[in-house]
């Protein structure tokens, strides 16, 4: 519960805030899909597409502008007779608006027919076609679907292993993801060895950056459950260390890691931290609550 004298003191929004984050409710940060995702492939395989819809419409997610680009796109490139990039290309961004949008049963088949239309025009094991299908695995995973997203999540890891190299980011972030469905499948001994391996490749190519620390911190998660706290808290103070530092310590996912960490602390000291989070995020009119899914935007 929260304590008292801190919810009299504020806001009727920042308690909810607060009561939710201590439930593990409130999976934050601010960024948007667009700003999160990464481009793909070699430099031939990078359309101006992004530059087509507006890349401002994408940050700003103004995705009504953003879907009617798409659409215009998808209908110019299905006159051709033969499937295209650009066809794959536009069909999995169009998909990603509609994640975006929890229009979830529209996205499906646009990430379907993207794979298959990357598959024809790049190969079965590009890292173009691993893309499309981690959009399809994070699909599955938001609607329960975890046998199928793990299918499609071990291939992925597959063909970036092969085609990228072992220590590569994009081979870290789908290891860390099959490592999250391994744990929503109660397969705890997977989902911490492959947590681990994506650490251990962060570690290598550079761990000063925002998604090192989700990496901790989600390997944190899975160690407290198991009942592994020494080593749990260890993790979580590396993972609050480095996101106070890149992010500042009153940025909302600052607030996610002191709360996954207060179970191991002091809880007073984290409600006090929290407090002064919550009153910040609610004071500004811009805060933008997105979801902790990393998509692939193709650009």
């Amino acid at each position: 519960m929260l304590n008292g004298r801190i919810e009299r003191a504020l806001p009727a929004k920042s308690v909810h805030w607060l009561k939710c984050l201590r439930a593990g409710i409130v999976l934050v940060p601010v960024l948007s899909t667009a700003s999160m995702c990464l481009a793909l492939g070699a430099q031939e395989d990078k359309p101006e597409m992004l530059r087509e819809v507006g890349a401002s419409t994408w940050s700003e997610r103004r995705f009504a502008e953003v879907e009617h680009g798409y659409l215009g796109i998808i209908q110019e490139a299905e006159k051709s007779a033969e499937p295209s990039l650009r066809l794959g290309t536009a069909l999995n961004n169009l998909g990603l608006i509609y994640f975006e949008s929890a229009r979830f049963s529209e996205a499906e088949p646009l990430f379907r027919r993207a794979i298959s239309i990357l598959e024809k025009v790049k190969g079965k094991d590009h890292p173009l076609t691993a893309g499309s299908l981690c959009n399809l695995a994070k699909l599955y995973r938001k609607q329960g679907r975890y046998l199928e997203s793990k299918k499609h999540l071990e291939r992925v890891v597959l063909i970036r292993s092969q085609a990228l190299g072992l220590q590569h980011p994009d081979l870290a972030r789908s290891l860390d993801t099959l490592a999250a469905v391994s744990n929503d499948l109660r397969q705890f001994d997977r989902a911490e060895r492959l947590s681990r391996q994506a650490l251990g490749i962060w570690e290598v190519v550079g761990s000063d950056q925002v998604e090192a620390a989700a990496c901790l911190n989600n390997l944190a998660q899975l160690l407290a459950r198991r009942k592994k706290y020494d080593e749990a808290k260890e993790l979580h103070l590396r993972a609050l260390s480095l996101k106070e530092r890149l992010l500042g310590p009153r940025h909302p996912q600052v607030a996610q890691t002191l709360n996954n960490l207060s179970a191991s602390t002091e809880p007073m000291e984290t409600l006090l931290k929290l407090e002064g989070i919550a009153r910040e995020v609610w004071r500004s009119e811009k805060s933008l609550w997105g979801r902790t899914i990393r998509m692939w935007l193709i650009v």
